[in-house]
């Protein structure tokens, strides 16, 4: 607080004036700071707006226009929306761009959007831009002319039946090859593949050829690779010229490799050989059992000998004089006979060329009443099973 005096001098009377003013060092405002707050809360608003509010704004434009188009069979590349303006990004059809242009302009500006005052239209401003699609010639593929390949097979025969294995171009090759082998053979074992691809010339030659030697020889194999026809076997001294002359006849009809050919005894000329053995020479077990005594190992080679000379499936038949019951005898001359089948098999027999069977008491060849008569009785035969 300053005080300010003035005095005044007159004749009659002296008048003093005095003066008071308030000095602040920190003026205050009246409406800091919560005058600021409404200006805060807009800021907020509209930032809230910029950031969060718009963005879904557009994304939700986008959205119902890229729908609309696409449900008119527009085709769309992109969709962009940027506040009120959406830019429509086609591809055309090939036709009138301008009206194509047009066309799109108009159902994108068609696009409804829900707001306070219920459903309104979206953009208010549509640009398209527009692709013209390539039109490209189409490229006619040429038919490709399947290509025919050798279908190679392997036939089998094993004295009686015939396996088939390989392949055939179709389902009827293959029926007709089965029908020609069942002709041949009582039992034929059907492997073959069904390609579906062509087969070069010949296969039907080749494999007639195949299965009609075959069916000759006692047992033997066909092999056809690559298109040539070989086949290997056992065959009878009586077939074994006529057997070679079938293979190389009509050369041209299919290509031919080698024939090979293993020449065996007639069936009539085994069957007496081995008659001939047995007799002269018998198989010895030890009593009421079956196994075979060490001194029949000699007449066991010789047997093997000849039996790889004869042709087919070999029957080992076991036989027994009449002493004890004919129950005891059928067991006891089916076990020998096993026993002979055993034995043959490692002096080079295959098994699947041996048999046996046993006939007991049945089929005696002397009288049971002497023992010279049971002795003869006592033994072991073996033949060409017919």
């Amino acid at each position: 607080m300053h005080e300010n005096s003035q005095e005044t001098q007159n004749s009659t009377r002296t008048v003093t004036t005095k003066r008071y003013w308030l000095k602040t060092d920190n003026p205050q405002l009246a409406w800091w700071p919560w005058g600021i707050l409404p200006l805060l809360g807009l800021l907020f608003l509209y930032l809230w707006g910029v950031f969060n509010t718009a963005p879904k704004i557009e994304a939700d434009v986008q959205d119902r226009v890229k729908k609309l188009l696409t449900q008119e069979s527009v085709n769309l590349v992109k969709v962009n929306a940027d506040g009120q303006e959406v830019v429509v990004h086609a591809i055309g059809n090939g036709l009138d761009i301008n009206s194509q242009k047009k066309n799109i302009k108009r159902l994108a500006q068609y696009t409804q959007c829900d707001t306070w005052a219920g459903p309104k239209k979206c953009p208010t401003n549509v640009q398209v831009k527009l692709e013209q699609a390539s039109i490209k010639t189409p490229v006619i593929a040429k038919p490709v002319k399947a290509e025919a390949r050798f279908h190679d097979f392997e036939f089998t025969h094993n004295g009686a039946g015939i396996s088939l294995s390989g392949e055939v171009p179709d389902e009827k090759t293959r029926q007709q090859l089965v029908s020609f082998a069942e002709k041949k053979y009582s039992e034929v074992v059907d492997n073959l593949v069904v390609s579906k691809q062509i087969s070069k010339p010949n296969f039907r030659n080749s494999y007639t050829k195949a299965i009609e030697i075959l069916n000759m020889l006692e047992a033997g194999e066909a092999n056809r690779t690559n298109g040539v026809l070989s086949i290997s076997g056992l065959v009878s001294a009586d077939k074994e010229q006529l057997t070679r002359s079938l293979f190389t006849a009509n050369p041209n009809s299919t290509s031919l490799g080698k024939i090979t050919l293993d020449v065996v005894k007639a069936v009539d000329t085994c069957n007496t050989e081995f008659k001939t053995l047995l007799e002269a020479s018998t198989i010895n077990f030890r009593t009421s059992s079956a196994e075979i005594d060490a001194s029949s190992k000699p007449l066991l080679t010789r047997l093997a000998a000849l039996a790889k000379e004869c042709p087919g499936t070999l029957m080992v038949e076991g036989h027994t004089d009449n002493r004890g019951s004919a129950e005891l005898n059928q067991s006891l001359s089916q076990e020998r006979a096993n026993a002979v089948r055993e034995a043959l098999i490692p002096l080079g027999i295959k098994a699947d060329r041996l048999q046996a069977k046993g006939y007991g008491l049945d089929k005696p060849i002397a009288d049971n009443a002497t023992p010279a008569g049971r002795a003869k009785n006592r033994r072991i035969v073996i033949r060409i099973a017919q």
